[in-house]
C-alpha cells in the first residue's frame, strides 16, 4: 500500500547512511564532477529517489551542494597554495576552466579569485 511504502521510504531515509555516502563522495578531494546517475548507482537507488531524499535531508539539491563544495575547495586552495596558478586550481576543483571558476566565484563570493587570494593573504 501507499502508506506502507511511504513508511518504508521514511525508514530508509531515517537511517540513510547512503545519503551520507553521497555527501562523502561529493566531499572527496578526488571527486571533481559526478552526475546523479553515478551517485545513484553508487548507493543502489533510483536517481529520482536519490535527488528527493537528498533535498529532504540536506535542504538543497545535489547540484547546489556540489557547487558549494567546489567553491569551498576553490577558496581554500587559493590561500593554501599561493604559488599555484588559478587555471590549475580551477581544473583541480572541477571547473571546466579558469573563466568558469572566476564567474562562479564572483557570483557567489562577490569578488574575483585573485582579489580573494590577496585579501586573505594580507589579512593573515
Amino acid at each position: 500500500s501507499f502508506v506502507a511504502r511511504q513508511a518504508e521510504l521514511g525508514e530508509q531515509e531515517g537511517s540513510a547512511s547512503w545519503l551520507s555516502r553521497i555527501r562523502d563522495v561529493l566531499h572527496d578531494p578526488h571527486t571533481t564532477r559526478v552526475g546523479i546517475l553515478a551517485l545513484a548507482a553508487e548507493v543502489g537507488y533510483h536517481p529520482a529517489y536519490v535527488s528527493r531524499a537528498f533535498r529532504r535531508r540536506f535542504g538543497i539539491s545535489i547540484g547546489q551542494y556540489a557547487r558549494r563544495v567546489r567553491l569551498a575547495r576553490t577558496a581554500r586552495a587559493l590561500v593554501v597554495d599561493t604559488d599555484c596558478p588559478l587555471s590549475s586550481i580551477a581544473l583541480a576543483a572541477g571547473y571546466q576552466d579558469h573563466s568558469h571558476m572566476s564567474n562562479d566565484f564572483r557570483a557567489r563570493i562577490g569578488t574575483t579569485p585573485s582579489d580573494w587570494r590577496r585579501f586573505v593573504i594580507r589579512r593573515d
